[in-house]
């Protein structure tokens, strides 16, 4: 007689775990795929672990989940959870995985929908909360795809508060692996009310147009894309792109138009900076660029706008009607004077600096002649005029270049030779 059937192993049942103290309750809903072992993890808010170390019980193929109950007092603001999974395990196998869910959130009795899967020890789960006494910002209306995958993806993208480099963003993390989805803000779509620190991670490309805002001040972060296009309102704005490429093309371009406040424009790339550290979903798969392949392309507005480039990042700028402060970095940068003139410096590249009849006094800091280029619009160089001076205690060459007397002063040049001016 054949011997009778192994019984399959029974489903462990879902636990219901406590930790920490305090009137506040952080409520998990937790799931695994359990192998070789049960998941083991740890949970902190704000970098302070609660409780010990934890084992998973619920099955996610079942559709179970472990209940576990964090108390503190976290306090009015904004608060980051952390899930780190210890000993993740694969031997290559399909069901040879051991994996950890976050199936859940809910804070004080509220959802926040933060349901993730935590595939590794590397990639932990995170989600930010608002603790009581803060109303949360209002989430502007951003769409998430691509042109494949159609513009309806926000099931793959996770919101919440994430601390990046000291400063708090609403941030929309793109879960998929980068390359996957893009993010798109239409003219119109932010509102007052809506939250003014916003960030925007692993997503290939961003279109935001901002321009509703108006005098309100945003404050913009959008870490590793590659390209996009970004339209900032009339107030005193900060945008900062941390670039990446994945090969280097022409459309690894990000341009930005300024409004006419006061803006500050930050250019940097993955290798260069922190600020994409907060990042845990799709891991950008050069996390040491420096920005060789990625352009930015800087259009400036009536304020007194300042640019910054980091690392080999190009800058192709273009004044407006403010006074604009452009500082180039390490790339063949290409600056356009405006009528409000500005103070340049293209940084170590073989850089070109150009001018037009009516463009504003421009100072250019740090011109090298026989590498950097003066480029003149519609003239000519019977129409270029030199004169050694000072200006602001540095002594230089002034160029005027036009008879409204229209000029760019070259700190500590005291001449130009001819193969240092291009005219078009």
């Amino acid at each position: 007689t054949s011997p009778p059937p192994t019984p399959p192993a029974p489903t462990p049942s879902p636990a219901v775990l406590q930790a920490g103290s305090g009137a506040d309750v952080l409520v998990l809903k937790i799931s695994q795929d359990a192998w070789q072992g049960a998941a083991q993890y740890t949970v902190s808010v704000d970098g302070v672990q609660v409780g010990g170390t934890l084992t998973a019980s619920a099955s996610h193929a079942a559709g179970q989940s472990d209940t576990l109950t964090l108390r503190g007092n976290w306090g009015a603001g904004s608060h980051t959870v952390t899930v780190n999974f210890l000993n993740d395990a694969w031997d290559g196998a399909a069901g040879a995985d051991r994996n950890l869910y976050l199936d859940g959130v809910s804070f004080n009795g509220a959802e926040l929908g933060a349901a993730q899967a935590i595939y590794s020890e590397w990639q932990p789960g995170r989600f930010g909360f608002t603790g009581p006494g803060t109303p949360a910002d209002d989430v502007p209306p951003v769409r998430f795809g691509s042109p494949s995958l159609g513009w309806d993806q926000a099931d793959k993208v996770r919101l919440g508060h994430l601390d990046h480099a000291g400063t708090d963003y609403l941030t929309f993390s793109g879960i998929p692996a980068w390359g996957t989805l893009s993010a798109r803000l239409a003219a119109g779509g932010w509102q007052p009310g809506d939250a003014t620190h916003l960030a925007f991670e692993n997503f290939v490309s961003t279109e935001l147009d901002l321009a509703s805002a108006g005098d309100t001040g945003i404050d913009l972060l959008i870490s590793g894309a590659s390209s996009g296009d970004v339209t900032l309102g009339a107030g005193d704005d900060h945008f900062t792109w941390v670039a990446h490429s994945a090969g280097g093309r022409d459309s690894d371009r990000m341009v930005i138009r300024t409004g006419d406040g006061n803006d500050t424009v930050r250019l940097t790339a993955a290798g260069l900076t922190a600020l994409d550290d907060a990042g845990v979903y799709g891991q950008l798969n050069n996390p040491a660029y420096g920005g060789r392949l990625s352009t930015a392309e800087v259009h400036l507005g009536a304020g007194q706008d300042s640019v910054t480039t980091e690392g080999l990042v190009k800058l192709l700028a273009y004044g407006g009607a403010g006074f604009a402060s452009i500082r180039g970095g390490a790339n063949d940068d290409v600056i356009h004077a405006g009528t409000g003139g500005g103070r340049f410096a293209g940084g170590p590249g073989k850089d070109t600096f150009v001018f037009e009849r009516g463009d504003g006094h421009v100072f250019i800091e740090d011109f090298t002649s026989r590498t950097d280029k003066l480029q003149f619009l519609g003239l000519s160089a019977g129409d270029i005029h030199t004169a050694r001076t000072t200006e602001g205690g540095v002594s230089g060459l002034l160029i005027t270049y036009d008879a409204a007397g229209d000029s760019v002063f070259l700190a500590h040049v005291t001449e130009l030779p001819a193969a240092d001016m291009i005219f078009a």
